[in-house]
């Protein structure tokens, strides 16, 4: 999933873990179990679809689809893959955008 989050530390100093927390992890999470759900090996939201196609990845490949995701009153946009398509996304010479903030 594509979007803000909270990235940190968080802990004692005896037992600390790096983590990122909010909406977005949390949808990321949901996401990876609707690929239970669906049949769909990889399931990615809206934006990481977007954020992906204006980065010039070819996503033709994806399946567009709605999800119920536990926690959500509606029914979600995502995109799906199966692992025999991935070679068409990822072996492919793209260019890459890097997002700072």
């Amino acid at each position: 999933n594509t979007g803000p989050a909270q990235v940190g530390q968080l802990g004692s100093r005896l037992t600390s873990d790096f983590t990122a927390l909010g909406e977005t992890v949390n949808k990321a999470f949901r996401l990876e179990a609707a690929t239970r759900v669906t049949g769909f090996d990889l399931m990615i939201g809206e934006q990481c679809q977007e954020a992906l196609r204006a980065s010039g990845c070819p996503v033709a490949a994806l399946s567009p689809c709605q999800v119920t995701l536990k926690g959500y009153d509606s029914e979600v946009g995502a995109f799906g893959l199966g692992a025999l398509d991935l070679p068409a996304i990822v072996q492919r010479p793209w260019r890459h955008t890097i997002v700072t903030a």
